[in-house]
């Protein structure tokens, strides 16, 4: 199993699968095992890092480690959508932070996904 997350433009694989490393490239930052107090500086050094575009964390106690893992971060709850323009075939994208997204944002206290993602794609 994979867990997959995404920071801006780089990716964090989270596995109990060896095998993984045989599809890897240069731009790829390795640790094995690693305790939570080296993931903290870890992701901090991965933030700033210009070389590498993934972090691979491999672990034995997938579901545990993931747990801690998660925990460490305040989860913010988002929604968003897909608006497609049937008559011109297109799909709306936005330019957020010098990248191109879907429209999506924070749910505020209170409000359901559906009005959230309506408000963030009008």
């Amino acid at each position: 199993m994979i867990y997959k997350i995404f920071i801006k433009n780089k990716i964090i694989l989270i596995t109990d699968n060896i095998q993984i490393l045989k599809h890897i490239n240069e731009k790829v930052l390795i640790k094995y095992q690693p305790d939570l107090n080296e993931i903290i500086d870890l992701l901090k050094q991965f933030a700033d890092d210009d070389l590498h575009q993934q972090l691979i964390l491999i672990n034995y106690k997938l579901e545990d480690f993931y747990i801690k893992f998660y925990n460490l971060f305040k989860v913010v709850l988002g929604a968003g959508g897909v608006v497609f323009n049937e008559e011109k075939d297109k799909i709306l994208f936005i330019l957020r932070n010098g990248v191109w997204d879907l429209p999506k944002g924070k749910i505020d206290y209170g409000e359901s996904d559906e009005k959230a993602a309506i408000r963030e794609v009008c």
